[in-house]
């Protein structure tokens, strides 16, 4: 499939395994340039595996954290044409007891975790 990505810039975050890495490496398949990121040694690790999968990969990687002030500037000063964020709770936890306020950044995400929150609640006192 051509997606028509060439001279495209992409970023994609927490993209050393997974799902974040399997979009990358389409990324890359379709001719864009990727920015790969993790917190760690693993974005070397996924880069070397992106370029053994497709020989012509223009790829680098941003091995900082996007919580702190200098990995967001280093995302911006790549100027993506396509962001992906793929980034989320690091620890599991069920899910009722992730609803703090640091589990959830935006009051958007804030009242989605309470209304669904409030509904499982409500479901299990009525044992639905």
């Amino acid at each position: 499939m051509d997606l028509k990505l060439q001279n495209k810039t992409a970023f994609v975050s927490a993209s050393t395994a997974g799902i974040g890495f399997a979009v990358a490496l389409e990324l890359t398949r379709e001719g864009a340039r990727v920015f790969v990121n993790g917190r760690t040694h693993r974005v070397h690790d996924a880069i070397v595996r992106i370029r053994h999968e497709v020989n012509t990969a223009e790829i680098d990687g941003i091995d900082e954290d996007l919580g702190a002030a200098a990995g967001s500037e280093n995302v911006v000063r790549c100027l993506p044409d396509i962001l992906v964020n793929n980034l989320g709770i690091f620890q599991a936890k069920p899910f009722l007891f992730a609803r703090s306020r640091r589990d959830h950044r935006s009051r958007c995400s804030g009242r989605w975790w309470s209304s669904t929150g409030s509904a499982i609640s409500k479901s299990k006192r009525f044992n639905l």
